[in-house]
């Protein structure tokens, strides 16, 4: 959406909230994502915006509470990945829970 004098202080708002659902909850390519990033960057470029207290509180809002979210869940991922690198140090068998060699011992194609 391009910005100009003909759009409503709601209109600007609606757009950045929609911008901003679709970088971090939407299926997008990456070249729809690229497109969406430069249009909340020349939301902050934009006197429309930036002179309007409203939209850029909730253009700062929207952003802070999504980077939060992808923080948490990048936290939980690594977490998830340190749990199996984890389990997978200490020789168990990601499926069934049992050590590995308790496995190589039952099936006689592992040896």
């Amino acid at each position: 959406m391009s910005l100009n004098c003909n759009h409503t202080k709601l209109q600007l708002q609606d757009a950045i909230g929609r911008c901003m659902y679709q970088i971090f909850t939407a299926t997008s390519t990456s070249l729809e994502l690229i497109q969406y990033g430069e249009e909340v960057l020349d939301w902050y470029e934009n006197p429309l915006v930036t002179n309007d207290s409203d939209s850029i509180s909730q253009l700062d809002t929207e952003a802070m509470r999504t980077i939060g979210d992808l923080r948490t869940r990048i936290f939980t991922a690594a977490a998830a990945i340190q749990h199996d690198d984890e389990r997978s140090r200490h020789g168990n068998d990601y499926a069934s829970g049992r050590p590995k060699e308790h496995h190589m011992l039952l099936d006689p194609d592992l040896h």
